[in-house]
């Protein structure tokens, strides 16, 4: 595979990372190891992007919790091998999901806590003010959690 080819999908790979704020390392691995051929060691990951084998190590980890890449056995060789799983779309609506799903989650909390202040307020016209708002906050909440529901696990 000739360099440049290697250099322009890994740098397209980061460039789109960054724009969705996922790590730019974790997609250059990922990227690497997606057009390469055959699974690669650790190693060989460092060398071509030029990385840290522990910062590798370290991307690999995140790349194996998000089920994107996987460690293989190579016949012959004691290194660690990783190769990708190629359903890229199904790798990032977990993400995705996974992401949204945990701000979800913070969201419910604050909102529950907003709630509780509203409760102790004594001025009944600031009170319904304030519940309102926070009613308008709850449908936005379900709407969003409706739509990430709606999100298929596959394509």
């Amino acid at each position: 595979m000739p360099d440049a080819f290697i250099d322009s999908v890994v740098k397209t790979a980061s460039e789109f990372a960054d724009s969705v704020g996922i790590s730019s390392v974790s997609a250059q691995i990922y990227a690497l190891l997606y057009i390469s051929p055959s699974a690669l060691s650790l190693d060989e990951i460092s060398a071509k992007l030029h990385l840290s084998k522990s910062t590798v190590s370290q991307n690999i980890r995140i790349l194996e919790q998000w089920d994107a890449a996987k460690n293989v056995f190579v016949k012959g060789s004691r290194k660690d091998y990783y190769e990708v799983n190629p359903n890229i779309i199904e790798i990032v609506l977990k993400k995705l999901k996974s992401g949204i799903n945990s701000r979800m989650n913070k969201a419910s909390t604050n909102l529950n806590e907003i709630e509780t202040f509203i409760k102790n307020i004594g001025d009944n016209d600031k009170k319904g003010f304030y519940q309102q708002r926070l009613n308008n906050l709850k449908k936005i909440y379900q709407t969003v959690t409706t739509l990430v529901t709606m999100l298929p696990e596959k394509m």
